[in-house]
């Protein structure tokens, strides 16, 4: 809905923003979407671009930063695939790599649970899967407020972490939402 891509890349790039995420959530992927990644090199953004969507293999990601990306970000493989996710980061680097997912309340608890759907999965034992993820940082996305800007729900009950990767916040953030968010340690 905010026009084509190279046009809101370009925007973004002008406007100054630290780091474009583009991620295609068309369901059924085995791949990227190849003519996405060509519009992405096509734009020549200074800024940097993180992709996701479809990247299963190591060779998908080498492919997406050879195309102009600097990242590439994947929630799938956190669910089917983890030690493909190693693979992607040895051939791509660790920092090059974020995971992804939407997190869920199930009678006021945290969950976790992957895009494509499936049962969700307690916040505790997902945070152990992220922990031993080959992933820089982990996209924290608020499934019911994704797109929506009356406040994060699921921030206030995911627990400060002391260790793995750092969280992105992405959801409904109000900026009263933001400056406590952006205080806390495992933030980034």
């Amino acid at each position: 809905p905010a026009g084509r891509l190279r046009s809101v890349l370009k925007n973004l790039d002008r406007w100054g923003v630290d780091e474009i995420a583009v991620v295609d959530i068309s369901h059924g992927l085995d791949q990227p979407d190849w003519r996405l990644l060509d519009e992405i090199r096509e734009s020549a953004v200074r800024t940097p671009v993180a992709f996701g969507g479809g990247i299963r293999r190591a060779e998908h990601a080498v492919k997406a930063i050879a195309l102009g990306c600097d990242r590439v970000i994947v929630e799938t493989l956190l669910w089917t695939a983890p030690q493909e996710i190693a693979a992607i980061s040895l051939a791509v680097g660790q920092q090059a790599v974020i995971g992804a997912t939407p997190l869920v309340l199930v009678n006021s608890s945290l969950h976790a649970q992957a895009a494509r759907g499936g049962p969700p999965m307690p916040w505790a034992r997902f945070e152990e899967r992220i922990a031993q993820a080959s992933i820089s940082e982990i996209l924290l996305i608020d499934r019911e407020r994704e797109g929506a800007v009356d406040g994060n729900v699921v921030a206030a009950h995911v627990p400060p972490r002391t260790g793995g990767p750092k969280a992105i916040w992405f959801g409904g953030i109000t900026p009263a939402q933001a400056t406590p968010l952006f205080k806390r340690p495992d933030t980034v």
